[in-house]
Parts: C-alpha cells; structure tokens; sequence
C-alpha cells in the first residue's frame, strides 16, 4: 500500500538550493518508506507544480498575498514599523495556533461546518492532513528568526499546528533551526514540542533543539539532504550551452566559480556597509587569482533572487579589469553540478552550492553567513575550508582562496569523498524516518 505524505515547507523551485533538496528529498523518503504519493505546500503552488510535475497547495497563510506584501511596504517606510508589524505578527500567530487547533478539531468530526469558518485554502489542507498517512517536513534552513523582525518563518507553522491537532505529528526533515529571538522562542518551543522527530543536519542545530526541550530519542543528526545528489552522467543541453559559452570566454585558462548573495548581517549597525565589505572582498580574491593563476572567473548565481547581485559583482570584476562570465541561464541543480564539474575551484556563499560542487569532487571556499554552514563542513572534517562573511576582508578570503586553489588537485578527492560519505550517513536517517512512522 502507498503511504500518503504529506510535505510542507517548501519556498519555491526559483531558489535552487531548495529545488535541490526536494528533487532529493521525495525519491530519497519513497525509498525508504516503499513507495509513497506526495503532497507539498509553498510559497508558490502553480509554478512549483509546473517545475517538478508533482501536486503543490498553497500553505494556511500565505506571505506572498498582496494583503501581507503590503503590511511589508508601509512598515518599511514607517520609522519602527517593521519591528511593530513583527510584534503583531507573533502575536496573531499566537491566536492562530489556538483557533486553528480548535478548528482542526471540529473539522475531524464536522468538515461541512468548518468549511464556514475558514478560507478555502486553510481547508484544503487540513483535507490533506485528515487524508495523510504521515507529515514530514520539507529539509532546509527556513525555521529560524535571528532577530524579532525575522518573522516570517512563522508562515510555515499552521500546517504543522494542523497535523498535531489532527494527531499526526510532524517530522521535521534534515533541517537547520534557529537562532530564535527571544519574541520568537516560545513558538519554536511549542513547535519541536509536537515533533515526533527532527532531523537536524549539523551539530548546533542538534544542541539548540536539545536546549529548547526536545529529548535526544527523537534527534537525529543527519548530512543534507542535497548530499543525495550524484554527479550527472553527462550535461544537459542546458548546461552544455553554458560549458560551451563558458569555455569560449576563457580561453583555455582555469576557472574558478563565484556564488554570492544579499545578507542582513544580523547583529551589525549598518549591514549596507557590510554588505559592501564583502562584495570588495570577494572582487579582491578573484583579482588575486586571476592575477597568480590566470584564473578565469564564473559567476554562478544559485537562485533568481543572486541575479542582481551577480551582475553587481560582474560591473565590478569589470571596472577592476576582471576577466567574468556572468551565467545567466535558469539552470536546474543537476545542470548547476555540471557547470560546478568543469571548475577548479567555488567561493561559494550558498551552501548548497558548496553541497553540489562538493558532489561532483570541486573544491570550495565556503564563505558562511549562518551556523549550517559551518556546521556540515565540520561535520565532514572541512572546517578549514569555511570563512565567517563578517570576516571575509583584510585579505582573509584571498588568502584562503589562494591556499584552496593550489591545494585543489588534492582537495577535489577530499571533496568527492567526504560526499559520499555524507550520503551514506543520509541512509541511516531514512531507517529512523521509516522507524518513527511504523512506531
């Protein structure tokens, strides 16, 4: 018999990152629980129905609503408006939590008379929890608030609240969780509290589960789901397009491949400057590189949203006389893994950019702007290949960078093995998942 599942907590396939964990995820669980039929909640149902040919729904409550993207513009523009539109936020979530546990209660034993009492798409899927043999949680990095504007991650929690009211606790799929702003860590408390397991994918995120109540019986560390990934056999006409393009504009010369993206520096006065700090850095380390080593530089971007600053960092590659290719073709992650194949090495800031390089043996320097990803390079005893984002500048990254790409002959069976060996440990966690649900 098919065990039904349902998956909530996806973004969106625009964010490769994420598009990679699914397109992992689902073949991964169905091998380990025999087969399963598969519903998944997002930020973005139609489009991510359309990119993976499977059923999407639209979460309980939905951010990307033109009534919640317009509280975002005018607490933007109102001094202390964000950080008020934050503390209204918790607390609604707080009054949700209660009505929709009640509610769900109704709905199991009077569903015509609960239709009345909310909009359509919170009942479609508590239909989807009442039909659901398990809930398991999409894998990620989505459950954190670093400070108490950080908010919207409270948007994922209805469907989890359902299923506990339903008494079909949720499993929470390789993931990364908080920090929690002390606004938020009540919520993060309850939600781990109706967690039958949790998965965490690197040891801070084990510790801090540990701190916020859950007992070690139901923690299980666990590599990232986007270890599942194998090298491709061969690239797609996609990515074929881009080597193809890529190989023209450099000549011959080695290339070395650059992920970069926007960040709110949490904790930092002005994260404008920041922000700028880093991208002169990392203009700074391919400079270098291209200097010493004739280096040709890649500009990979891991999701639509790095587009901009791709291209920011491309003008300025150019303004200091930097040889760049700016790839702007909408790649899947398999394509991303060839393109990720033909370098020598990545500076990635995407984690799962690192992930996908490191599948198909590319070194990388992983510049780290949360805990996971420190986290899964000391999991696999590669912490020294890891650089704080604040701490990117002074020459740190080029030094770093300089280092990793001599060592790269080297370091490319270091990465393509301790891959694998990520993705054996993924094994053992699959056994817990389908444990937990015979249980």
């Amino acid at each position: 018999m098919t065990t039904k599942v349902l998956v909530p907590g996806f973004y969106t396939w625009a964010n490769k990152g994420d598009a990679a964990l699914l397109t992992a995820f689902l073949p991964w669980l169905s091998t380990h629980l025999g087969g399963a039929d598969y519903v998944v909640t997002s930020f973005s149902p139609r489009e991510d129905a359309a990119y993976f040919g499977q059923r999407f729904i639209d979460m309980p409550t939905r951010p990307w609503r033109r009534f919640h993207r317009a509280q975002e513009l005018v607490a933007n523009r109102l001094p202390g408006g964000r950080a008020l539109l934050a503390r209204a936020r918790i607390a609604w979530f707080a009054l949700l939590r209660r009505y929709l546990s009640t509610w769900m209660r109704l709905f199991l034993r009077a569903p015509r008379t609960a239709r009345l009492l909310v909009p359509g798409n919170v009942y479609r899927v508590a239909q989807e929890v009442d039909a659901a043999d398990a809930v398991v949680a999409v894998p990620g990095g989505y459950l954190n608030a670093y400070r108490s504007t950080n908010d919207w991650w409270l948007f994922h929690l209805p469907t989890l609240w359902l299923a506990s009211a339903a008494g079909k606790h949720p499993i929470l799929g390789p993931c990364s969780l908080g920090p929690f702003d002390g606004a938020h860590e009540h919520h993060a408390r309850e939600v781990l509290a109706m967690a039958r397991l949790v998965l965490a994918r690197e040891r801070p995120t084990y510790d801090l589960a540990l701190s916020l109540g859950v007992d070690a019986a139901r923690l299980v560390q666990t590599p990232d789901m986007a270890f599942a990934y194998e090298a491709p056999s061969s690239p797609s006409a996609a990515a074929q397009a881009v080597l193809d393009e890529v190989r023209a504009a450099a000549g011959g010369r080695p290339l070395v491949g650059i992920s970069v993206r926007e960040h709110n520096y949490p904790g930092h006065v002005d994260p404008a400057a920041m922000q700028q700090t880093y991208l002169a850095a990392v203009a700074e380390a391919l400079g270098a590189l291209q200097a010493d080593h004739d280096a040709f530089v890649v500009i990979v971007p891991q999701t639509e949203e790095d587009a901009r600053i791709g291209a920011e960092l491309h003008d300025a590659l150019r303004t200091l006389g930097v040889a760049s290719r700016n790839v702007t073709a909408n790649l899947s992650p398999t394509d991303l893994q060839s393109v990720y194949a033909e370098l020598r090495l990545l500076l990635g800031t995407r984690m799962h950019a690192n992930i996908l390089a490191m599948t198909v043996g590319t070194p990388v320097v992983a510049i780290a702007y949360e805990p996971k990803t420190t986290g899964i390079l000391e999991a696999m005893g590669l912490d020294h290949w890891g650089i704080w984002i604040d701490r990117v500048s002074g020459g740190a990254l080029a030094t770093l960078a300089d280092s990793q790409w001599r060592e790269a002959p080297h370091n490319r069976v270091r990465a393509a093995e301790g891959a694998a060996a990520q993705r054996e440990r993924l094994a053992a966690a699959g056994h817990r998942i389908a444990d937990a649900l015979d249980s």
